[in-house]
């Protein structure tokens, strides 16, 4: 299993109200988990997609751009866990359990 991941907030900024924050790709299954977030009623819910199974989870919700940074850099230090799982299932129960603890 060859993961890949690939952080597109802040570079990419927010356009429409929505951006991904980041994608985890597995290239042998082609199959990814989409963490992005939609500006909804001013707060910022970020959601998972898990394109192998179509569920969509919200995951978490911030208050300010601050509050999702903060998201963020907590998956940007977590990088080497994540793409070091021996599946995307495993590399989503990672990240729900790191969101709800």
């Amino acid at each position: 299993m060859k993961i890949q991941m690939f952080f597109v907030y802040p570079d990419m900024g927010i356009v429409n109200k929505e951006s991904n924050l980041f994608r985890i790709v597995d290239n042998e299954l082609k199959e990814t988990l989409v963490i992005y977030l939609m500006e909804e009623k001013n707060q910022y819910n970020i959601y998972m997609i898990n394109t192998m199974t179509g569920s969509i989870e919200r995951v978490f919700t911030g208050k300010d751009l601050d509050e999702v940074e903060k998201f963020n850099d907590i998956f940007i230090e977590k990088r080497d866990n994540i793409i070091n799982g021996k599946s995307l299932e495993e590399i989503e129960r990672y990240i729900l359990k790191v969101i709800r603890n």
